[in-house]
């Protein structure tokens, strides 16, 4: 006799599974594995955990490190460092909130006619707050060990110095990276849990122990059934604003139809954009006035910069006049700031010069949609001319 697994395939076979399952809906936690009989210790075995990798050549320079002699113990090094795939690693704490941001670098830039040129610079650094509590009793010593942890391992400073990375395993996810903060909150109204939050700046992250069999849901209805209404992208060489006007078409369109007031065009499907295709010269145009736009943008920085050294050497030098110093030194560079900032005047002349030829090469590109099947604006009915010339709508009946 098979069994059912709830969420899992019922009788027959089925698409769906999980909350959607059709004949048994089931959403049990990863941890509850249910793999066999009698019931192994899920609750530590669930537990997150930190590690850091330490290769077995590494192990004794890694332990001769330590300077507390109480990390410096192997009960408590074995638990927390070692072979990734022997070592378990270091659990006496509890996790309650972990947020894991995953934000893009961009740097959005506005133009003319409501255009904006968006430039995308990889991914932000990630930085994890982490939340939680540690025990604070005689028997789980959690709090106190743990700032050992952190002072003599687990912080920023002191992986740097030993070339590691500590490893947060918490559900299907190990974050690997380095602590930057500690907070721990001291309570006397609960002195058994000692709250904390940290912070670990993420450099890798891994996915493991997921559910390898797990297919996306299927659905029966397809995602639109008017094509227009996805926006279609054939960009081969560059990048390009796309303009689309939605009509909503009214309730009544039909009885507007039979009544001649709006073309019986209106009820059509739109016809698909004709304004798709690029000509080579057009990308062309494109990519040089991008590339031009990053030149001007790259000379704008240096002359910023070139402007802001000299603008410092010369308050440097005048307040050394005043204490008798050369003033020829200071007149100098007062000239020569003069003309760094004539050329960063330049520099901002040409940039904008090229984010104007960047937004009309652009606007080549964007030609107009086509108007063959919009309708058009309904006259409105006049109304009746005792309506019109009557202050008051209620002396004609109405």
């Amino acid at each position: 006799m098979s069994r059912l697994l709830p969420g899992g395939d019922g009788p027959g076979g089925s698409s769906a599974k999980g909350v959607f399952a059709r004949d048994f809906q089931g959403m049990t936690p990863k941890y509850a594995k249910n793999d066999g009989d009698g019931r192994p210790d899920y609750f530590r075995d669930s537990l997150c955990r930190f590690f850091v990798r330490v290769d077995p050549n590494e192990v004794d320079l890694f332990k001769s490190s330590i300077t507390d002699p109480v990390i410096g113990r192997d009960a408590v090094l074995n638990r927390l460092m070692g072979d990734p795939r022997g070592a378990k690693g270091y659990v006496d704490f509890v996790l309650q909130n972990a947020a894991i941001p995953f934000q893009e670098l961009i740097q959005v830039g506005q133009a003319l006619s409501g255009n904006y040129v968006a430039y995308a610079f990889d991914q932000a650094p990630v930085t994890i707050p982490l939340q939680g509590f540690f025990i604070n009793s005689v028997q789980d010593d959690q709090a106190t060990y743990f700032v050992r942890l952190y002072l003599n391992i687990l912080r920023a400073t002191a992986l740097a110095r030993r070339q590691k990375v500590v490893s947060l395993k918490v559900d299907s996810f190990i974050l690997s990276g380095a602590l930057t903060s500690l907070t721990i909150n001291l309570e006397s109204k609960f002195e058994v849990m000692v709250p904390f939050q940290m912070t670990l700046l993420l450099k890798r992250l891994a996915i493991v122990e997921y559910t390898a069999s797990w297919v996306p849901t299927t659905v029966g209805t397809p995602f639109s059934a008017d094509l227009n209404a996805v926006p279609m992208d054939s960009r081969v060489v560059t990048e390009r604003p796309i303009h689309t006007t939605a009509v909503r078409t009214p309730n009544d369109l039909d009885e507007q139809i039979e009544r001649g007031e709006v073309d019986a065009r209106a009820a059509e499907t739109p016809a698909a954009p004709s304004d798709l295709v690029v000509s080579p010269e057009e990308a062309a145009g494109v990519t040089d006035a991008q590339s031009s736009l990053r030149t001007a943008q790259s000379a704008l920085v240096v002359a910023e910069g070139r402007v802001n050294d000299l603008d410092r050497r010369a308050n440097t030098l005048l307040s050394d006049a005043g204490r008798g110093g050369d003033l020829t030194a200071y007149l100098a560079t007062t000239a020569e700031r003069e003309t760094a900032r004539a050329e960063l005047a330049r520099a901002r002349t040409a940039v904008a010069a090229a984010e104007t030829e960047l937004t009309a090469a652009n606007g080549r590109m964007a030609r107009p949609a086509p108007q063959t099947n919009v309708a058009p604006t309904p006259t409105p009915t006049p109304l009746p001319a005792e309506v019109r010339s009557s202050p008051n709508p209620e002396a004609t009946g109405h």
